[in-house]
């Protein structure tokens, strides 16, 4: 929906390395940040257009872009072609099992068409059950926590 598919090439507890393939107009669902990792693009195909921290980055073929903790962005694809690139996150976390489910949510019928994402409650309790993985820029990630719990109840299970 989002024009991404990924393929894991490796996944230790300090670091998770795939394959990006994003077909033209795709994008990444929303801005982020992640509090306890580096984000790593390494562009062999196609161009990305990132928004790093409010700055805006072309990157192509033998580029690499590295977006540090903290640090809200997005990116869409630009131009033509399909992008190849190979991401890499570090520390890895949990981030290969969170990509399973919030994919394998996106093949559902009542996914959400324009970013990909499953119903709000059930990506509220994905994102709940992987915490510091990812945040909104704004709120502040311990409000997101606290409305999460609230909205999701107190028992969310990771899994």
């Amino acid at each position: 929906m989002t024009g991404e598919r990924i393929r894991f090439l490796e996944s230790t507890p300090d670091r998770l390395v795939f394959a990006l393939e994003v077909r033209p107009g795709g994008f990444v669902a929303f801005t982020h940040l992640h509090p306890l990792q580096e984000e790593t693009f390494a562009i062999a195909a196609g161009a990305l257009l990132f928004r790093i921290g409010g700055h805006e980055v072309k990157a192509g073929p033998g580029d690499t872009i590295r977006l540090p903790r903290s640090v809200p962005h997005t990116w869409r694809q630009i131009g033509e072609g399909t992008v190849q690139s190979t991401c890499t996150l570090t520390p890895a976390l949990d981030w290969e099992r969170l990509f399973r489910r919030i994919f394998a949510a996106a093949q559902r019928v009542d996914a959400d068409p324009r970013t990909g994402f499953p119903p709000l409650p059930e990506l509220l309790r994905i994102l709940a059950a992987f915490p510091d993985h990812a945040y909104a820029p704004f709120p502040p990630p311990a409000v997101q926590k606290a409305a999460a719990r609230l909205l999701c109840g107190r028992g969310v299970a990771a899994g």
